[in-house]
């Protein structure tokens, strides 16, 4: 470069490189050297990705070609990092930047001897402002979403909650929708929102005034807070007016012409300690009595009951997280032999202390809270874990709810699939109390478990529902005759008739059998006698955690409880809002996004989410990037080929046909960093994990990258989520994957401890 060109570029106040080709550098001006702190003489002749290792050189290359051949300016993103080389300064409070912001442009300036030039702009000042000005619009954005319901316009529960405790004298009435699963049903969805937003307008008409606030709360129901000027005697009689008059006349569906009538239900509070609780009990009271209204009184409050319910839901819960719902096996001998050749897997739960409860205090409530299907896959996993490497066979107990239960169905399936080498050590015990009323299924699940190599065993045989003819067609293998029958056989003549009628009827259909509760050698001696197959009882053996295996006792790690799942929830979508302003700076576009779904995931329906996204989205594109430090994990992008084409083509300034593969490609994965950069340091910022993020270098998806990165043997927290740009024809779904890590509950705990002590 002759030495007028370099004077006029040195002169320039901004950063400014001349590089060719290969990316090696020919010239920088002096503004690079006063904040690099590197001389020219230092760097000539080096490509940039040596000085700087920070610099994509496939990428920057790319783009060096891309604008000799067009010849026109292109722009060069680190979209990552909103920087192309690393250049520190001095960090304003509040900032969330560590380098220097830079755009960096892309200017061709000697076609025949392949040189540009790149200048860099400082934009960090803008970019502080964009900041600050996007959290501020996200956090007004999440606080009116957060506090107003939607389709009615109402205030949200949360807002209720907020305004609870500024009440001094409240008064409390909670409604709820008469008949509005049933009407929802029959006269369609549409219709549901319907009768909400009359319910809505009806409360606004009627209560407005007065009211302290009128609120929409899960389901069909509302409530109304007013302060307590009036007494509770006239506050009754105002709901009650409301109930019996306004809320009794009939709403006009103008799309079937159908007068839908509508009625509603109140519970009253006022005891301003638990004044929710109160009027929800008051509801549910009146709900079952069949009353328009009901004011809480003292009598409506199984305090005791309740508590100990959700206590040991909670206990239920946590034991589950925890891994502290564990199996014991009690020991079975073969009669003959006197060996022990089988267990009976039976569940119990170990408390904080160490303590061993038995299942009578928590298995029906756990069917209550819909845990029951997890305690019953907890206790298959630790059993196939138990038995890997024993020859005893081993049964698990099943009620008919199990058999009738879809997705434990399937869990039972899976495990006789994947363990082809236990299978005829495993025995189904069918607890027959439970009463087989749906014999079509009960025998389906039979043939299904025998056909894969498993045994079946009937439960407590010989009372209740014994049956025979169900005994014959279900094609069982064993009976347990029921412990009552056998205690006292030894000297009581009429159970030791009935017993070797039941011993004689299995002996003919080549069943073995098994005597349960014997409880002492002389009842044992009689067992034996009438040729019974096997024995069980105290007296043999009681239940224990068998064998300890190699990390079989290491409690699991735990998963998110609902009060840290809904703190991840909410900086999530925080999170993604500075991602989407980030990409709307970007590529000059308005962006929209659905708010994520976020569940928690275990491996086999993580493994099943991402088996059905590839096979529904077909030949979609599938962009990846992993991320590490305080939290880890990684993001998915699902676009297809076209959305993926006009992708590129608005990174790239072109027309979409004139696009090649590697283009595109570069393309997705560009925007993947960009989600993943904004969006992962965004949220690790709300909660102060200052930890460095360690993005690694991209690359296209395998899948099974994550899993290899990661493990599956913990649980994870999948954000499932679609973007879409407003004024263009682009939109992915994005899945963002976290691992649940002891660093980040911990965090999310003393987050949800500031916020509520705020």
């Amino acid at each position: 470069m002759d030495l007028k060109k370099a004077t006029i570029l040195d002169a320039i106040g901004e950063g400014l490189f001349v590089v060719d080709l290969e990316g090696r550098i020919r010239f920088w001006n002096r503004w690079i050297s006063t904040y690099t702190k590197q001389e020219p003489k230092a760097v000539i002749g080096k490509r940039l990705d040596e000085v700087f290792p920070e610099v994509n050189q496939d990428q920057l290359v790319r783009k060096i070609g891309a604008s000799l051949r067009m010849g026109v300016p292109t722009y060069f993103f680190n979209l990552a990092s909103g920087w192309f080389i690393k250049i520190p300064f001095k960090k304003v409070t509040g900032s969330p930047f560590e380098y220097m912001q830079q755009q960096v442009t892309i200017h061709p300036l000697d076609p025949k001897e392949g040189l540009v030039v790149l200048l860099l702009q400082d934009q960090t000042a803008a970019r502080e402002a964009q900041h600050r000005l996007s959290r501020f619009e996200a956090s007004e954005a999440e606080q009116k979403k957060l506090f107003l319901d939607q389709l009615t316009g109402l205030h949200s529960r949360s807002k209720m909650l907020q305004d609870l405790p500024r009440a001094s004298k409240p008064l409390l009435a909670i409604f709820s929708v008469d008949l509005f699963n049933e009407m929802n049903k029959f006269y369609g969805y549409e219709t549901g929102e319907l009768i909400l937003k009359e319910v809505s307008a009806r409360l606004k008409s009627y209560f407005g005034d007065e009211a302290l606030g009128i609120y929409k709360l899960p389901s069909a129901e509302f409530a109304v807070l007013e302060e307590g000027s009036t007494s509770i005697d006239k506050w009754t009689q105002k709901v009650q007016y409301f109930l019996e008059n306004t809320m009794t006349e009939r709403l006009d569906n103008p799309k079937s012409g159908q007068r839908i009538p509508l009625s509603m239900t109140a519970g009253i509070s006022r005891d301003k300690k638990q004044l929710l609780r109160h009027a929800d009990l008051a509801l549910k009271a009146a709900i079952e009595r069949k009353k328009t209204w009901l004011i809480f009184d003292k009598s409506l409050d199984d305090l005791a009951r309740f508590e100990d319910n959700i206590r040991w839901v909670g206990i239920v819960r946590e034991a589950l997280e925890d891994g502290r719902i564990i199996p014991y096996y009690q020991p079975i001998i073969d009669n003959k032999s006197g060996e022990t050749t089988k267990y009976e897997t039976l569940v119990r739960l170990i408390d904080p202390q160490g303590k061993v409860i038995s299942p009578y205090y928590f298995l029906e409530v756990a069917k209550k809270a819909k845990l029951y299907a997890k305690i019953t896959q907890r206790v298959l996993d630790c059993s196939f874990e138990t038995f890997a490497d024993s020859k005893a066979e081993f049964s698990v107990n099943l009620t008919v709810d199990d058999i009738q239960d879809k997705e434990t169905l399937e869990y039972i399936y899976r495990k006789l699939l994947e363990n082809p080498k236990m299978t005829h050590r495993v025995i189904f015990e069918i607890i027959e109390s439970e009463g087989i009323e749906n014999f079509e299924e009960v025998s389906h699940f039979i043939q299904r478990v025998k056909s894969l190599g498993g045994k079946i065993a009937i439960d407590d045989f010989g009372t209740g529902y014994s049956n025979f003819e169900y005994l014959v067609r279900l094609d069982v293998d064993i009976i347990k005759i029921d412990g009552s029958l056998i205690r006292n056989l030894d000297f009581d003549k009429n159970k030791y008739m009935v017993v070797e009628t039941l011993v004689e009827f299995a002996k003919k259909l080549g069943l073995q059998t098994v005597a349960e509760f014997v409880d002492s050698n002389n009842v044992l001696n009689a067992v034996k006698a009438l040729g019974i197959t096997y024995s069980q009882g105290f007296f043999l053996g009681q239940p224990e955690a068998l064998i300890e295996k190699k990390g079989s006792s290491r409690v699991a790690r735990r998963s998110l409880n609902e009060n840290q799942l809904d703190a991840f929830k909410e900086l999530m979508n925080i999170a993604f809002g500075s991602a989407l302003s980030v990409m709307a700076d970007i590529v000059g576009s308005l962006v929209s996004i659905t708010v994520p779904n976020i569940d928690v995931m275990d491996p086999d329906k993580l493994n099943r989410f991402v088996d059905l996204s590839l096979n529904v989205r077909g030949e979609s594109w599938v962009g990846s990037q992993t991320f590490s430090g305080m939290i880890e994990g990684e993001v998915l992008l699902f676009i297809a080929p076209e959305p993926a084409r006009n992708l590129a083509a608005l990174f790239e300034n072109k027309q979409g046909n004139l696009l090649s593969e590697k283009t595109i490609r570069g393309a997705v994965l560009d925007f993947v960093n960009i989600i993943a950069t904004a969006c992962v340091k965004n949220f690790s910022e709300h909660l102060d994990l200052h930890t460095k993020l360690n993005f690694p270098a991209l690359e296209e998806s395998r899948i099974g990258l994550f899993k290899a990165e990661l493990g599956l043997e913990e649980r994870l927290v999948m954000v499932d989520t679609v973007i879409k740009f407003q004024k263009r024809d682009i939109h992915a779904n994005l899945v963002l994957l976290t691992r649940v890590g002891d660093s980040l509950l911990t965090r999310l705990d003393q987050y949800i401890e500031e916020m509520v002590g705020k």
